[in-house]
């Protein structure tokens, strides 16, 4: 992403863990980090109803505030904060399954998502959800709702039920599924 200007103008007032590409935002307050690449992505469906930017491997904006200082339990797509133990600023929380960062990521609505022949990492997020992984050794996560869970053709796959009553199949390593 190329800017054509500084990223603020006018006077901006930090509440803490904000980041910037440059100094125009004055960002003095306690976590604030100016003069740092966000590293973030385009405007894209990265689940959820709307589309978001959402941050790249590598951001030093992943996992930047501290829990008891996250604005809400959710981000914009209704992917739970935190993911590890502290929050992403902005409009995404970068979700985590089985320690792999996501590749999809669904909506608060219940659905039917597919993985790829490849290693996926999915969030079925609110809903009841089915998750269909395919191939490759994936990582499935589900949250509230009834969700089925199935691991596909990989031989490691690893499949988290989340808070709902889940099921699952040909899944290898299973949490919070009874």
């Amino acid at each position: 992403m190329s800017n054509v200007g500084p990223d603020c103008s006018g006077s901006v007032t930090s509440l803490g863990f904000n980041i910037s590409g440059d100094s125009s935002c004055n960002l003095v307050a306690a976590g604030d980090k100016p003069d740092a690449d966000p590293l973030i992505g385009p405007l894209a469906n990265n689940g959820g109803l709307t589309r978001t930017r959402t941050l790249l491997p590598g951001s030093p904006a992943i996992d930047m505030v501290p829990v008891d200082v996250c604005a809400s339990s959710r981000d914009q797509r209704g992917m739970p904060r935190p993911s590890r133990g502290r929050c992403d600023p902005g409009a995404i929380e970068v979700g985590f399954c089985f320690a792999q960062r996501e590749t999809l990521v669904g909506t608060d609505l219940p659905e039917t998502l597919y993985g790829t022949t490849e290693a996926d990492v999915i969030f079925g997020l609110d809903g009841a959800d089915a998750i269909i992984a395919r191939g490759g050794d994936d990582a499935i996560c589900g949250d509230s709702g009834a969700d089925s869970l199935d691991g596909g053709f990989g031989a490691n796959d690893g499949c988290n039920g989340g808070p709902g009553i889940d099921t699952d199949e040909a899944c290898e390593r299973r949490l919070n599924i009874p």
